[in-house]
């Protein structure tokens, strides 16, 4: 399982304290950033992980409306440990969403031009959540913003 230093762990503490890591960047940006935790038991590498969390957190911060909101929901159900992280900015277009976990993949909007960025982030997580045997969905429409859902196998 590519270099993955496995241990059980609680997705939903880690989750709080990204979540907590995360709140400077949130006020900088003028962002509400809240989380809604439950334990979910995985077995992972908590820094894969980690820098999973922090990708689609930063991207939420990111795109985010002004003044808007980011929520982040970490629970265990049905076998599974479930992450949603949601923004309530512009949304991602249905053709850029067939592309966006694609490496170096980035939108030609002037939305994503003027924020920086690699293209690697969302590539880098798919591969975190698939290399855990999950996977990582997208959920958006423009004007109503973008839930990121990773879903794992509990321990």
């Amino acid at each position: 399982r590519a270099n993955l230093l496995l241990a059980p762990m609680d997705l939903g503490a880690l989750t709080e304290e990204v979540v907590r890591d995360m709140g400077a960047l949130a006020d900088v940006r003028g962002v509400r950033l809240e989380a809604s935790t439950a334990p979910a038991m995985v077995n992972s590498d908590t820094a894969r992980l980690r820098q999973l969390l922090m990708i689609l957190l930063d991207n939420a911060l990111k795109y985010a409306a002004p003044g808007g909101l980011v929520t982040v929901r970490c629970a265990a159900a049905h076998g599974h440990a479930d992450l949603a992280v949601a923004d309530d900015g512009a949304g991602i277009s249905p053709e850029d969403q067939k592309h966006i976990f694609d490496r170096f993949y980035r939108s030609d909007s002037e939305r994503t031009r003027s924020k920086g960025g690699t293209g690697l982030g969302l590539a880098i997580g798919k591969w975190i959540a698939e290399a855990h045997g999950g996977r990582i969905t997208v959920e958006s429409a423009p004007g109503r913003g973008t839930t990121f859902r990773v879903r794992l196998p509990a321990k």
